[in-house]
Parts: structure tokens; C-alpha cells; sequence
């Protein structure tokens, strides 16, 4: 069971998206998915795997899985979109960093290599905001020019 998917959103994680080399056999495939399938625990690194993928490979998979299908006018970049097989979601625990996803990530491109190629990688962060739940961007900037209303404008600060 992939209990990951119902975890909140870690604060660090990396998507990584393949698809299957053409002319790969469905052994040498099902090889390296059992490696990958025994490196994977659910929690700290979930799988995806195509429809496609399943029928290429002869793999029994649920009657309710279907191809994704992108909403019609939509501008947002959604990784099923690219036509990808397989989808590694690694999820960082809280005692781990960019790096340690970074080498795990690394390791998973190299033992997979043979039979699948990267469409896409994809880091991803949580930004809390720990002071505010407004005038924060990523780089920890407050715009406190504008606060009339509190009476600490920077223009009544500054004497102007």
C-alpha cells in the first residue's frame, strides 16, 4: 500500500517522470521494476505507473485506472500530460535535505536507465510561512510600505 499519497505534502520532494526505451523487451523491463519495486516502501518514494505501461507489460492493473485526460483549456504543466510510463513521487523526511534527494534520485536514473529514459524531473518545495499568511514571498521580503491602515506607513516613519 502507498500510504504517501494520503501523507501531507513534505517540505521537500522530487518528481521524476520516464518513459519506456522502444524495443526494450518485457523482461529486461519487469527486471528492473522489481528492483525499483523493492527499493520503493509507500511512504518516502510512491509509484505511478501508466496505463499504457501496464498493457505494454502485461501487468494487471485496476479496471478504474484510465489514461489521464487534461482538462480542455488548461495552462498548467501536469506530468501525465507528457505521455510518461512511470512516475517516481520521492518524498523527504524530515531529516532529510535537497542533497540526500538529490543522490537517491541519481541512484534511481542509473537503475533504471536500461529500459526507461527521463522525460522529466521536477524538485519541489513547501514554503511556510511561520510570522504571516500574507506579505511574505519566497525571499522572506515584507513590504510594510503600504500598512496606512496600522499607521506605520514608511512615509509617516521617514517624516515624509
Amino acid at each position: 500500500m502507498q500510504t504517501g499519497i494520503l501523507k501531507p505534502v513534505p517540505l521537500l520532494a522530487t518528481y521524476l517522470s520516464f518513459r519506456l526505451k522502444d524495443g526494450i523487451s518485457k523482461s529486461t523491463a519487469m527486471a528492473v521494476l522489481k528492483q525499483l519495486f523493492a527499493t520503493a516502501d509507500g511512504s518516502r518514494m510512491v509509484l505511478g505507473l501508466s496505463l499504457g505501461l501496464c498493457n505494454k507489460l502485461g501487468i494487471k492493473c485496476p479496471n478504474e485506472l484510465h489514461d489521464f485526460q487534461m482538462p480542455v483549456g488548461s495552462k498548467i504543466k501536469v506530468a501525465a500530460q507528457n505521455n510518461v510510463d512511470l512516475l517516481v513521487w520521492l518524498r523527504a523526511t524530515a531529516k532529510q535535505d535537497r542533497g540526500d534527494l538529490i543522490q537517491i534520485s541519481q541512484h534511481l536514473q542509473m537503475l533504471l536507465a536500461n529500459s526507461f529514459v527521463v522525460a522529466d524531473v521536477v524538485e519541489s518545495f513547501k514554503y511556510e510561512v511561520k510570522h504571516s499568511a500574507e506579505s511574505f514571498d519566497l525571499t522572506g521580503y515584507e513590504d510594510g510600505t503600504n500598512q496606512r491602515a496600522k499607521g506605520n506607513s514608511w512615509a509617516k516613519e521617514n517624516n515624509q
